[in-house]
């Protein structure tokens, strides 16, 4: 398949500079809406723009097709340790497989930045037969737990945010219940 992409003459862009970011939101937002994803998975520009701002250890890997970005995501790293954020690819370039391009393309900027253990997340849920985990699974055999801690820096506020959300929206409280960012919904 990796091989398929470069014969196609698919291109890897590493932009540290967020010169393509536009580029990235606009294929990062039509992938949410093609996978119909919660609206919590949808983020603000400000969110973006903090990269372009300078979150060091992190770059735009874009994938290029006769000029056109038709593939990217967001790619940290630190120490030993790699990861993949977020992504989004055109749905009338698929056929190419520039996201496969894209991770092979990625782990080798991320090995020569010294990182050993590249860290691809799950799925879309804790199905291991949804499609997302399918794919990435191809990538290695190897699998790890992963969890999400959970902590409130200032309760005070959260509960206010809470409590603001939940006057606003009472039709969803018993679905976002334990949600930590229910006000987001």
């Amino acid at each position: 398949t990796i091989k398929k992409g470069i014969n196609s003459g698919l291109e890897f862009i590493v932009d540290k500079d967020y010169n393509y970011l536009n580029d990235f939101v606009r294929l990062y937002e039509s992938t949410m809406n093609k996978v119909e994803a919660d609206s919590f998975f949808y983020f603000q520009q400000n969110y973006f723009t903090l990269f372009k701002a300078g979150i060091k250890n992190s770059f735009l890997g874009l994938v290029s097709f006769n000029g056109t970005i038709i593939s990217g995501a967001i790619f940290f790293y630190s120490t030993k340790y790699g990861h993949y954020h977020l992504s989004g690819s055109d749905v009338n370039f698929l056929h190419t497989n520039p996201n496969n391009f894209m991770l092979y393309e990625a782990s080798k900027v991320m090995k020569s930045l010294g990182v050993e253990k590249f860290h691809l997340g799950g799925g879309i849920n804790s199905d291991e037969q949804n499609s997302l985990y399918q794919f990435k699974s191809k990538f290695s055999r190897i699998k790890y737990n992963f969890y999400i801690g959970k902590s409130i820096f200032n309760s005070e506020i959260y509960n206010l945010l809470c409590n603001e959300w939940m006057i606003e929206n009472p039709e969803k409280q018993k679905q976002f219940k334990h949600h930590l960012l229910k006000y987001k919904y």
